[in-house]
């Protein structure tokens, strides 16, 4: 394949890392899309490259990868069109907040025979390759529970811009902490695919959003473990936390302490694999992965069926 043609579907934030994360491995021909004036004028200046507020008209010009980075409610819809048209995918996740056009969407998927990976950045985290290997060497014995803590103070998020019109803070544009965390599908990706469920979500008042901004659950793994999760908008620091216990040692990974594995006798292994001083080599690891994808050369981390089973549990929780 000559030099591949990329679209961006949403220039906010994580749309605009994409694009210049691609150029970065190489890719020059990138358009973008998105119905706000200014994002794209921004996106134009920066990239020096074209832009629309006409998703399928950009389809017409047959992109070979379509990067779905705008807001959650939109994910599905703008997905099967770009499938429709042959266009290999990366969908940011969620996958949505909706799952009554999946099955039309995996059928045009396995009809076209397209490369789609659903955004799982921390799976290209050193930390979370570590605790996958720990976990599958058997380092810390048979595992039995496993408590996890996503939470940041929302406002703090995108401190350049009102977090009151953020995806985040709107139900119709698919926001909830529920949909933004990552944990769900990290959890069921180092663990096991998650069998039940038993959550409580809810809007404490604390936030000026009409979504929820704290969700608790009890997880039930295939393999019979059991995972809680707490995920939220409203923790005054940045925080991401896994603790993994099982018959001869715990795993203890923390954002900022980083990975270490405590045996049975308390002796404590460091690894040098839980901290990345920057943040977006994950992304990169994830780019270059979907470019060798639509190459041939690489299968999904998260295919849409995995980010699916997610999107079902979230969209429990949202109804708690």
């Amino acid at each position: 394949m000559v030099q591949p043609t990329v679209l961006i579907s949403g220039l906010g934030s994580i749309g605009l890392r994409h694009a210049r994360n691609l150029k970065s491995c190489g890719i020059t021909d990138i358009i973008g899309y998105d119905p706000n004036a200014e994002r794209r004028a921004s996106f134009e200046a920066e990239m020096d490259s074209d832009s629309s507020d006409d998703f399928e008209n950009c389809l017409k010009k047959k992109p070979d990868l379509v990067v779905i980075a705008s807001p959650n409610s939109f994910h599905i819809q703008q997905s099967i069109l770009a499938a429709r048209h042959g266009c290999n995918l990366l969908i940011e996740k969620p996958l949505g907040t909706n799952n009554t056009n999946v099955p039309q969407l995996i059928r045009t998927i396995e009809e076209k025979k397209l490369f789609v990976h659903v955004g799982s950045n921390w799976k290209f985290h050193p930390a979370f390759i570590k605790m996958k290997q720990l976990i599958n060497d058997g380092d810390i014995g048979n595992i039995f529970s496993s408590r996890v803590h996503g939470g940041y103070w929302l406002p703090d998020w995108h401190p350049w811009e009102d977090y009151r019109k953020t995806y985040s803070a709107r139900k119709d544009l698919g926001g909830g902490i529920e949909f933004d965390a990552h944990e769900l599908d990290a959890i069921a990706w180092l663990l096991s695919p998650i069998k039940s469920i038993k959550s409580m979500a809810k809007n404490t008042g604390n936030l000026e959003i009409d979504t929820n901004d704290i969700a608790i659950a009890c997880l039930h793994h295939e393999n019979g473990n059991f995972t809680t999760l707490q995920m939220d908008y409203l923790y005054p620091v940045y925080r991401r936390r896994y603790e993994i216990a099982g018959t001869k040692g715990v795993i203890e990974w923390d954002f900022h302490d980083g990975l270490k594995l405590i045996r049975k006798n308390n002796e404590t292994v460091n690894f040098p694999e839980g901290k990345l001083d920057d943040l977006n080599e994950m992304y990169v690891l994830q780019t270059q992965h979907v470019l060798d994808g639509i190459k041939g050369l690489s299968s999904p981390v998260t295919s849409v069926k995995d980010a699916n089973r997610i999107m079902n549990l979230q969209i429990e929780i949202s109804e708690t």
